[in-house]
């Protein structure tokens, strides 16, 4: 269009796309390309390129006249309304994205979904709210590789908040490919993939949960140890650990380890993070493994003054060695450790340091358990 002078003329349009348009499926690429270029949705002036992965479509546009982004907005909208009536099957999400003249790197981003399509087709959403719900990002020249993940990850953040799933996915996938280290740049990117998977689990789509929480787990291996990617690790591989998934988890877990130890230095978690690999380890079969990491643990707790020693990590400790002990069928062995936890706990239930102290609820289960654990363990062949 060459001009909006109202939003008469994106009602007009958008009721003419929406009942003149037959349905069509499996388009390709091209014939994407061509189903805008039909429509006349750009003025003669612009040319656009089309390319789609895995039901988004990026369509950039060259020569657009007008530097209203209202007028962007709209045709944004209007070039998603022609590719969902298109094909309505296979299209998520579509990003139009206005290139500077001079500059290609310069340009607007304006995510639409097909959600927001169909929803005002519906009428589930008036014409005023889809246009003012639309977020978009404007990458300037001055912005460098952390600004330009930042802008993507504001934008994620706003759609989020008003369950734009597809647009924030679109966004965070952005930010993905302007560098493989985009979750090391920003604390908030981790966070809002964890909200963006949880989102599609309460959506019921397992899938698109799994593939967020299989690109996190992808990117333990090109990420540094900032402490926003190392939170989203451990968020995801304790998620995994409480879901029984030990098989997801224990690659989170050793790249955690990996990722302090090649910076030369180590968080205060780092025993934290320890425990949770041997842990995997232990459920995965690996007792040996398991115990050369507890021990790791155990000899810096030795190295600790004792009153610096936590009370409920080593009551764990004792308690995973003797299971893996267990496990090794050494039975002296694992009710030596279980006792040693027991001593541990009884000092966590009367700890004057509040962190330290565990309720009495929790230290009767505990005592329960471990002395259970003692009962059941078989002696030495």
């Amino acid at each position: 269009m060459n001009s909006h002078g109202s939003l008469t003329i994106f009602v007009a349009a958008t009721i003419w796309l929406c009942t003149s348009l037959p349905a069509r499926a499996q388009l390709t690429q091209e014939q994407l390309r061509e189903s805008i270029i039909k429509a006349k949705i750009m003025p003669v002036s612009a040319s656009l390129s089309l390319t789609m992965d895995r039901g988004n479509v990026l369509v950039e546009v060259r020569g657009y006249p007008s530097n209203e982004i209202q007028d962007k907005k709209i045709d944004a909208i209007l070039i998603t309304r022609r590719l969902v009536e298109a094909d309505p099957a296979n299209i998520k999400a579509v990003s139009t994205r206005y290139l500077a003249p001079a500059n290609p790197n310069v340009f607007t981003e304006i995510i639409v979904s097909n959600n927001e399509i169909n929803g005002a087709s519906a009428g589930a959403i008036d014409r005023g709210e889809l246009l003012n719900g639309v977020v978009e990002v404007s990458i300037d020249p001055g912005d460098d590789t952390a600004h330009k993940v930042d802008k993507y990850v504001q934008a994620a953040s706003r759609e989020l908040d008003r369950n734009g799933l597809y647009e924030a996915e679109f966004y965070l996938n952005s930010a993905a490919r302007l560098t493989p280290e985009a979750i090391s740049y920003s604390a908030e990117y981790g966070n809002n993939l964890l909200r963006l998977a949880e989102a599609f689990r309460m959506r019921g789509d397992s899938t698109e949960q799994e593939q967020i929480y299989q690109s996190i787990s992808d990117s333990i291996t090109t990420a540094k140890g900032s402490q926003g990617a190392l939170s989203t690790f451990r968020k995801l591989r304790d998620n995994y650990i409480v879901q029984k998934h030990y098989d997801k988890a224990v690659s989170l877990a050793a790249g955690i380890i990996k990722l302090q130890e090649n910076q030369g230095s180590v968080t205060a978690e780092y025993e934290n993070d320890l425990m949770a690999l041997a842990i995997c380890h232990r459920n995965l079969g690996e007792s040996k493994k398991a115990i050369v990491e507890l021990e790791q643990i155990l000899k810096n707790q030795d190295n600790k003054a004792e009153k610096n020693a936590s009370s409920k990590l080593m009551t764990t400790l004792y308690e995973e060695l003797g299971d893996c002990y267990s496990l090794e069928h050494n039975a002296a062995k694992a009710k030596e450790l279980y006792r040693k936890s027991k001593e541990f706990c009884d000092q966590a239930a009367v700890s004057r340091v509040e962190s330290e102290r565990i309720s009495y609820d929790l230290y009767r289960f505990m005592v329960a358990r471990l002395n259970a654990k003692i009962d059941k363990a078989a002696p030495n062949p």
